[in-house]
């Protein structure tokens, strides 16, 4: 079994809401629709020059989010950043 096999697994089996991976490894040749798990939305960053690398958030998608490039930083090649728009309950 894949690892992302391995990891939609444990999605079905436990309520995460924000999942990151590191090390990756992916590349342009793999698809968003290979790595993607249903009810996420899905941040990656894959590395460009070396093999290795590369990195990936999945947010929730009941969660409004998005890419923040305000924290964006060309010194982190492995690094996403987005932002999560939190809402406040009325009672």
């Amino acid at each position: 079994m894949q690892k992302i096999d391995e990891l939609r697994e444990l999605v079905k089996l436990h309520e995460y809401d924000v999942i990151s991976v590191t090390e990756t490894w992916a590349t342009a040749e793999i698809t968003d629709a290979d790595l993607s798990i249903d009810g996420f939305s899905m941040y990656r960053v894959d590395r460009k020059v070396t093999k290795g690398g590369g990195v990936i958030l999945y947010i929730r998608e009941n969660l409004r989010s998005s890419i923040d490039i305000r924290l964006s930083s060309e010194k982190f090649e492995d690094s996403v950043r987005c932002s999560i728009q939190m809402y406040e309950m009325r009672l």
